[in-house]
């Protein structure tokens, strides 16, 4: 349970900045419990309650794993890079498809293309019967057994990388890609027989669960706040450009193919991108091998006499598995809304008008996903500055399948409306601004989906919720084709058919959409609500009050003033040096009186230390209040050079401050400091580097440009401060909320 801090009681709580006092009911809002996840130390983590440690020995690469940065990174980048390879080769030859069934019954006449299927593969069993196949069912069934073998896939290397390794899982999984696009090439351009294509691409989705384990890896080998800062962001560019990127390899492959006029649409022109496919999984199996050492693994820490911990309460896990049901739920629909998208773009929009059954013209819609989730990845980004990571991303869950509703009616407006057929640019657009909000929701789930799932089950719940976007992309695009086959397949007003049935399609994917929107509402409730916050820059140009007297403050309590905003605080002491009255000085305090509410001291730093800097950037723009801030510290050096009373004081402070770093270092488990000095040195050096000559001496600042020149040192510190407070506090407040867990996962938050 949450212990309320009482700040009326403590003496060493900072404000957030407000233009006065802050209430106090306010700043009991601020909860002790986000320091206890704090005290892990950095090498383990917990998770619902309960402390991960590396229980097996670990070998000299695991620890370089884990300890050395450029191991790290290289390790990194090559699994992203390997992540990379596998999404892009699931689509080398999507944007092939629609000339690959040019031969199906119920396709517009696409031309001379003699890659294509012939018509027996699409005939039925009888020859006055219903056929087997229509244009858009041949071509979402390729989609359909890919990503039902996925589904498959996913959670069985996710359970494989729990249980064998994670390197073993990624490298299996390479490797069977491999051979399926060797399939893929064997059986379009020498078999040339569509339903072989088809089991190829069976055997290509079931070694698809590459990303989940890669996810995982990446998770094992960094510490929350640096797997969200750092690496979240990029893994999650890789997983969405990826595809992105096969469709441009592909692209690449059709035009260069195609300008040899012999070779345009044929079967080598439609199916010899698989061979790049085979090339570059090749080489991501080479160098997974010689730089990806198996993870080591963590477990349950044992409390003393060899027991388990005790297991998490069951409010606590009721909390957390509720948001990943709801994910994983409303993830569902969300993703059926999402394969309407691909439908409308696959189907509807090639059967519809004739430019766009153009491979190269498909490509090229694929490939404009990259825009859309460069601006879907800054509207999430700009949302969690504004509102915190878990907030924005759940309100981006919400708001993402409104949008896509709202824009797959207007594509069904487009269809009603467009008799002519003369609208293509206009039903781009729109289906372009769906791929934007689409990606929105998709980004939000990814994001916020790993800070709930306990560490020793990554490789589980992450193949589980992939298999489960994997059989909702195996049954979306048959039941939206089987519709589509009502008007595709019409003898009588054909066109006027397929329209409406492109017009009941659309309005599924609304509908569900839709659903999706009521399935993450409740998704709010569950997410941790981050302290009121009030921006410093909307002070700006304001006359902030003192609400006390001058003198008042003589002799001030540490929680009243901490209740004042630094730019009040600020003003108070330029006004008493102004009328010659010495500064506020407040005691440095103890750890043991700072410990329960250290937590809060994190969270709120980020926001004070941009109002410090806010300050001073202000400062330096105006040579007159430099000369004031010059004015105020030459009077306090005066003060400890003339006055007795303030010099002991001084020294007091000098040995209260060393007392509480020390305190705290022995309790934070730095408690080696009096074994090795002068490495602690270096680290304290290292984290206050010297913006003044080192020479023993407080040198008085002569001039406005000297003030400047240090100001801005100082802020350069600041930002690195900064930084690593925006880390910490949001570590420590996600680990507060989740019981501990020990990662943010697919996704991040931004503090980023």
């Amino acid at each position: 349970a949450a212990t309320t801090i009482d700040v009326d009681s403590h003496p060493g709580l900072r404000s957030r900045g407000s233009p006065g006092m802050r209430s106090r009911t306010e700043m009991r809002s601020l909860t002790a419990n986000s320091f206890q996840s704090f005290q892990s130390d950095l090498r383990t983590s917990t998770i619902q309650g309960k402390q991960q440690v590396f229980q097996k020995k670990m070998t000299k690469v695991q620890i370089e794993l884990v300890t050395d940065e450029k191991v790290r990174s290289r390790c990194k980048w090559v699994l992203l890079a390997t992540a990379f390879i596998n999404l892009s080769g699931s689509v080398l030859l999507a944007g092939s498809f629609p000339m690959m069934c040019a031969n199906t019954p119920g396709a517009t006449p696409m031309g001379d293309v003699p890659g294509a299927f012939p018509a027996r593969d699409f005939a039925g069993a009888k020859p006055t019967g219903w056929p087997a196949l229509d244009y858009a069912m041949a071509i979402n069934l390729i989609l359909v057994v890919q990503n039902l073998g996925a589904v498959f896939s996913n959670y069985l290397a996710g359970v494989a990388s729990d249980k064998i390794g994670r390197k073993i899982a990624i490298q299996g999984c390479l490797l069977g890609g491999i051979v399926s696009y060797a399939l893929m090439f064997i059986s379009g351009y020498w078999v040339h027989n569509y339903w072989c294509f088809l089991g190829a691409n069976f055997v290509n989705g079931l070694f698809s669960g590459i990303r989940g384990v890669i996810s995982a890896y990446l998770q094992d080998i960094h510490e929350p706040a640096e797997f969200i800062s750092k690496v979240m962001p990029t893994m999650v560019n890789c997983f969405l450009f990826g595809a992105m990127g096969g469709s441009v390899l592909g692209l690449c492959w059709v035009a260069l193919a195609n300008s040899d006029p012999s070779l345009k649409n044929s079967a080598f022109s439609l199916f010899g991108a698989c061979w790049l496919g085979v090339l570059l999984s090749g080489i991501a199996v080479i160098i997974v091998h010689v730089y990806c050492p198996e993870p080591a693994k963590k477990g349950d820490k044992e409390e003393d006499g060899g027991k388990k911990a005790p297991p998490p309460s069951t409010s606590e896990a009721w909390s957390t598995w509720q948001v990943v049901a709801i994910i994983l739920i409303a993830g569902s629909f969300d993703t059926f809304g999402d394969t309407g998208n691909r439908f409308a773009r696959n189907t509807i929009l090639t059967n519809r008008y004739e430019r766009a059954r153009r491979p190269v013209v498909n490509y090229a819609l694929m490939a404009s996903n990259i825009i859309s989730i460069f601006i879907g990845q800054q509207i999430v980004m700009k949302t969690i500055k504004r509102r915190g990571f878990m907030q924005a991303t759940g309100l981006w869950c919400i708001l993402g399948n409104v949008a896509s509703s709202v824009v797959q009616f207007a594509l069904l407006a487009i269809i009603n409306f467009d008799t002519q057929q003369t609208a293509m640019e206009v039903y781009i657009c729109v289906w372009l601004i769906s791929q934007i909000f689409g990606f929105c929701s998709t980004l939000a789930a990814m994001f916020l989906m790993p800070a709930f799932v306990p560490p020793q089950r990554r490789g589980q719940i992450n193949g589980l919720r992939n298999s489960l976007q994997a059989f909702i992309n195996s049954v979306a695009p048959v039941a939206l084709a089987l519709v589509y086959q009502t008007g595709s397949m019409a003898t009588v007003d054909r066109q006027a058919a397929v329209d409406r049935a492109g017009i009941t399609c659309l309005g599924k994917c609304g509908a569900i959409s839709a659903l999706a929107f009521i399935g993450y509402l409740p998704i709010l409730r569950f997410l941790p609500k981050p302290p009121p916050k009030i921006d410093g820059d909307a002070q700006e140009g304001k006359e902030l009050e003192v609400p006390r007297p001058l003198d008042y403050y003589d002799n001030v309590t540490w929680e009243e003033w901490s209740l004042l905003s630094l730019e009040l605080r600020m003003k108070i002491q330029r006004m008493r040096s102004q009328k010659g009255m010495e500064q506020v000085m407040l005691p440095w305090s103890t750890w043991h009186a700072d410990r329960e509410i250290a937590g809060v001291i994190l969270e709120t730093a980020p926001s004070e230390l941009a109002d410090l800097r806010r300050f001073h950037t202000r400062m330096m723009a105006n040579d007159e209040s430099l000369r004031q801030l010059m004015e105020m510290n030459s009077k306090y050096r005066q003060g400890l050079v003339q006055n007795e009373a303030n010099r002991a004081r001084h020294d007091r402070n000098k040995t209260d401050m060393g007392r509480w770093i020390v305190e705290y270092l022995d309790n934070a488990g730095y408690d080696t400091w009096e074994l090795m000095p002068y490495l602690y040195k270096a680290m304290i050096m290292a984290a206050f580097p010297p913006i003044d000559t080192l020479d023993e001496q407080v040198d008085e600042v002569q001039t406005v440009q000297d003030e400047r020149d240090i100001l801005l040192r100082f802020i350069r510190v600041l930002d690195l401060h900064t930084k690593t407070a925006e880390i910490t506090s949001t570590d420590v407040a996600f680990t507060a909320y989740a019981g501990g867990s020990d990662h943010f996962g697919h996704s991040a938050a931004h503090h980023f």
